[in-house]
């Protein structure tokens, strides 16, 4: 039996981020910030197969939430093994120091 395909869901301030950040790139290089949305969709498209790929965010000792890194930036995610559902919770740059979940 093959395995299934986790569902990508995205919460309203991950797809916030997701804008604010391309927006941010763009006003200095509009291709850079292809780039870096393409970077981080692959890396997010990656968890259908794979969504425990990333590790657990050591700030949160429950092990509730995961991340994953696409170029400088943290993607945070939590799965919902009921649904077959990973929830896109935040995308944070590296440089932000600890994301607000």
């Amino acid at each position: 039996m093959a395995p299934v395909d986790f569902q990508i869901k995205w919460t309203l301030a991950a797809r916030e981020d997701f804008q604010d950040i391309l927006l941010f790139i763009a006003a200095d290089n509009p291709e850079a910030a292809l780039n870096v949305g393409d970077q981080i969709e692959h890396r997010i498209d990656q968890l259908q197969k794979y969504p425990e790929s990333g590790p657990v965010l050591p700030e949160e000792p429950e092990g509730e939430y995961r991340q994953i890194v696409a170029g400088n930036y943290r993607v945070i995610y939590r799965i919902h093994h009921e649904e077959n559902a990973v929830e896109i919770k935040r995308l944070w740059h590296g440089a932000r120091g600890e994301p607000e979940i």
